[in-house]
């Protein structure tokens, strides 16, 4: 981002963007340790351009283009790059780090009932920000995580069902988090934050306070979607797909299924112009049929560089509910412009090691030795190539650093002054203000030496 799109921030806003940098920040476009010429994927690099920018996003459409001018009920639209000169993507308005936004919805009587009745179904609903409103579609999401509006829903909000090519802040579409089995109410805001820092394509959060109806609905966490947006963001590239590890499939793995239909448990969450399910099922035949020099042939289909940075982020933070110990949470996107797949973390509502479900929660509990990392078919190759295994050593020992750099101390403080008084309100969460208050203090003492538990395990596994 540059220096007058920040001060543009501040004066709109009030608000800058942490420090975690992410797309536009200094270090935007390539993964801890790469030179700043080593591409990956159409992933924009240091000489190449701001990942964080996407083509302007137009009055008259939005990121996804053409449609209406995004206005709903009052037809006022929404901010976008050419009402705010200087500012390449409407949505950094979204994702700041130091505020909470006021989101209302309103359901009318036929939506609300469909949506008691039929969770998964989708309903209209009006959405409000900043006296603006949004004719949009609405459902309950979530495996674990899921919730009826009796208690804390987490929510699909997709901006242009009902009005073709509407956008909220140039996206089609959000999500939004209740963070049901967190109590810290920061593991996927600063978990997310930490990935876009060092350059894993991942998607961006923001604080939300939700109101239904007249009724408070506590703190949320406003999460981008990966889609077509997302892809030009980080990719200059939207023409491909992008398939999610089977949501109620764990396991689902790029070794799975017939050689006829391989990978036949993976769903499309985003369909690009330029793909079809012929071009997953080509990579996962590329990653099962290899044997010698897997490393480099298998970087013809994946970018591997990415991967290996990718992977070593999230045993960094502890993401153990991932692929590379779980075989779960994430997400392939193809990238049509390269030939190439990149993987992209998900669902890190269990980041720092947290484990909800034991007689005493707490973190830095699960995924803290990278040992723990041999889940995933890709991961365990990993580990047994020395090319690879060489890579994902010198990657894990970078982020270490980036996340010793990235100061989490004192971004655990900084969003624990943010959220706690809506903490304290919310008395829909699950989690009491005590669990809060030492979950926090164990997120603290986590950062405070995981850089080093990082370095040593390196220096002591050859």
């Amino acid at each position: 981002m540059t220096l007058l799109n920040t001060m543009l921030l501040v004066l709109l806003t009030g608000c800058t963007h942490g420090s975690f940098g992410g797309p536009g920040g200094p270090e935007a476009g390539r993964p801890a340790g790469t030179s700043p010429t080593e591409t990956t994927s159409g992933l924009a690099t240091a000489d190449s351009g701001d990942p964080g920018s996407t083509a302007s996003v137009s009055a008259d459409g939005g990121a996804d283009g053409g449609g209406t001018d995004g206005g709903g009920a009052d037809g006022g639209g929404t901010d976008t790059a050419e009402q705010v000169p200087g500012l390449d993507d409407a949505s950094d308005l979204i994702f700041v780090q130091d505020q909470v936004h006021d989101l209302t919805l309103h359901l009318d009587d036929t939506s609300w009932r469909n949506l008691t009745a039929h969770g998964r179904t989708w309903v209209q609903a009006d959405l409000v920000y900043k006296d603006r409103s949004w004719m949009v579609g609405l459902r309950l999401k979530g495996n674990t995580s899921y919730d009826d509006l009796g208690g804390k829903p987490a929510l699909k909000v997709d901006v242009n069902r009902y009005v073709d090519g509407q956008d909220f802040y140039g996206m089609p579409g959000f999500y939004l988090q209740n963070m049901r089995w967190d109590p810290s109410s920061m593991h996927e805001f600063l978990g997310y934050g930490f990935f876009v820092s060092v350059s894993v394509p991942a998607a961006r959060a923001a604080y939300a306070h939700l109101t239904i109806n007249d009724q408070d609905y506590g703190l949320y966490l406003i999460l981008e979607k990966q889609n077509g947006p997302f892809m030009r963001r980080w990719f200059d590239d939207d023409s491909g797909s992008i398939y999610e590890a089977g949501s109620f499939n764990y396991g689902c793995d790029l070794d799975d299924g017939p050689a006829t239909n391989p990978c036949d448990c993976f769903e499309l969450d985003h369909l690009g112009d330029a793909d079809s399910r012929a071009d997953l099922a080509g990579l996962c035949r590329t990653a099962t049929n290899l044997d010698g020099g897997w490393y480099a042939a298998m970087d013809t289909v994946l970018d591997m560089n990415l991967f290996v940075h990718a992977m070593a982020a999230e045993m960094v933070v502890s993401h153990y509910d991932n692929y590379g110990w779980n075989i779960n949470n994430y997400r392939i996107a193809h990238i049509p412009t390269t030939g190439r797949w990149v993987f992209t973390p998900w669902s890190v509502d269990l980041a720092f090691g947290w484990y909800p479900w034991m007689a005493d929660p707490h973190c830095g509990t699960y995924g803290v030795s990278p040992t723990e990392y041999d889940g995933g078919y890709l991961v365990r190759r990993c580990w047994r190539d020395a090319t690879c295994t060489a890579k994902l050593k010198r990657a894990l020992v970078d982020q270490a650093d980036a996340f010793d750099d990235a100061d989490m101390v004192s971004k655990i403080n900084a969003a624990r002054a943010l959220i706690s008084p809506l903490v304290d309100a919310d008395t829909r969460r699950i989690y009491s203000t005590a669990v809060f208050e030492r979950e926090v203090d164990c997120m603290r003492s986590f950062s405070e030496g995981r850089g080093d538990v990082i370095r040593t395990w390196v220096r002591e596994h050859p």
